[in-house]
């Protein structure tokens, strides 16, 4: 079994001992300094999912577009981006954590990303797992409040005890998530496997209109 320990040292990617990583995980537990982990994970799960904004158009070529420290200075980001970054901040505010990949089919996903990746299967997706009562807890923080709010999904919560991931279905019954493969968890993230997995199924097509299409909302500011 993993020592657990080993899931509260930085890396690379997960980058939770800079300064900003560690602010900001500060000014999440401002006045919880001495609650629960439990407490505390539900803390930065929810500022991972609702104040580092899901956007599809930011960029994954190399891993420092991914690092925590990266996404928290412009808090944008879409599955990768994060995960490694709740991944981080956990860490920062003493608990274990591992960040993870998996393949998902998202049956709701907007039809510019299915045009433009001819489907709605997302690869290499990233979920956090925390260590919270003896036992490795899932969280998936990609898609924030005000999206589902607008989109009519449901808001991923955490009850204090049970996985807080993708629903399968929406209220109404539609499907919504379904999830693929679990690829597995790491100490940190696995760049070179993300990308390995996203050009042997996407396109060189796709991708390369994919990347251009950041660049050009990236120098817009959009």
């Amino acid at each position: 079994m993993d020592d657990v320990r080993e899931f509260l040292k930085p890396g690379r990617v997960v980058d939770s001992d800079h300064d900003l990583v560690r602010s900001t995980a500060a000014e999440v537990l401002k006045g919880h300094e001495g609650a629960s982990d439990v407490v505390k994970a539900g803390l930065v799960f929810e500022f991972a999912r609702d104040q580092i904004r899901f956007s599809p158009w930011e960029r994954v070529r190399d891993e420092s577009d991914v690092r925590a420290s990266s996404v928290l200075a412009t808090r944008k980001g879409f599955c990768a981006h994060k995960g490694v970054t709740l991944a981080a901040l956990a860490r920062a505010a003493g608990i274990p954590a591992k960040v993870g990949a998996l393949d998902l089919r998202n049956h709701q996903a907007a039809e510019r990303l299915k045009t433009l990746l001819k489907t709605n299967v997302f690869i290499g997706g990233a979920f956090t797992d925390m260590y919270l009562g003896g036992r490795w807890v899932r969280f998936t923080p990609v898609f924030n409040r005000e999206l589902c709010d607008k989109m009519g999904w449901p808001v991923i919560s955490f009850d204090g005890r049970n996985d807080a991931i993708f629903p399968p279905v929406l209220k109404d019954g539609r499907p919504f998530i379904e999830i693929l493969k679990v690829h597995g968890s790491w100490h940190d993230w696995p760049h070179e496997l993300f990308k390995k997995l996203v050009t042997d199924f996407y396109s060189a097509e796709s991708l390369k209109e994919w990347e251009r299409i950041k660049v050009e909302k990236q120098a817009s500011g959009g």
